[in-house]
């Protein structure tokens, strides 16, 4: 699939899922305070949400006071996001992640939260690329997504989702992410791995 195929896809598949996408939103509601928690303080930062989705997390990062651009590949997403939007610090914008329209340096934190799953590998490491040309020197790049599990409760949860998301997940999953950074010249700073080893949280940084 290439990166025109992908948008296509994209675009059809939140299509279809945006108007139930309230529900994934309250089950991982959770997770977006955890992942904010992750990140530290974000006051008066200037934050980009890469695959913003419907919003939530970008709202997350804007009630702790950062100013927030979330920006998505999915009209129909953003238009659950505008329409929820309460705050004055948060603004959204149809862009895709591998040519984000803006210049570089521009962000304190770039973040993206349950997208890279989504995503074929050659898209993910534009985007990758793309996210760390926006971000400030010494500013971050921050993750949270799926993890594969070796053990445990972990392992049933994998198979249960792989059974509900799309085959990129497991693609994913099986993809060595380590290597994805060092081709992007992000370095790991941060890993901490959640709700039974199936998500994990990473925050970057580069020279």
């Amino acid at each position: 699939m290439d990166e025109k195929e992908f948008v296509i896809y994209n675009t059809e598949l939140f299509k279809k899922i945006a108007p139930r996408y309230k529900w994934l939103d309250f089950i991982a509601s959770r997770c977006r305070i955890t992942f904010c928690k992750f990140t530290g303080s974000v006051n008066s930062l200037k934050i980009l949400d890469v695959a913003t989705g419907t919003g939530k997390q970008a709202f997350a990062f804007a009630k702790r006071g950062a100013e927030v651009m979330g920006v998505d590949l999915s009209e129909d997403m953003l238009q659950f996001a505008r329409q929820n939007n309460s705050f004055k610090n948060v603004d959204f914008r149809l862009a895709n992640g591998t040519k984000l329209p803006f210049e570089d340096k521009k962000f304190d934190l770039t973040t993206m939260s349950f997208a890279l799953h989504c995503m074929t590998e050659k898209v993910r490491e534009d985007t990758l690329a793309e996210m760390k040309r926006v971000t400030k020197d010494k500013g971050r790049v921050s993750f949270i997504d799926y993890h594969k599990p070796k053990k445990g409760l972990g392992v049933l949860i994998y198979k249960g989702l792989a059974k509900l998301e799309t085959p990129l997940y497991k693609k994913f999953l099986d993809t060595d992410f380590d290597e994805t950074l060092q081709k992007t010249g992000l370095r790991k700073v941060r890993h901490k791995k959640i709700f039974f080893g199936t998500m994990q949280m990473i925050s970057c940084e580069f020279d």
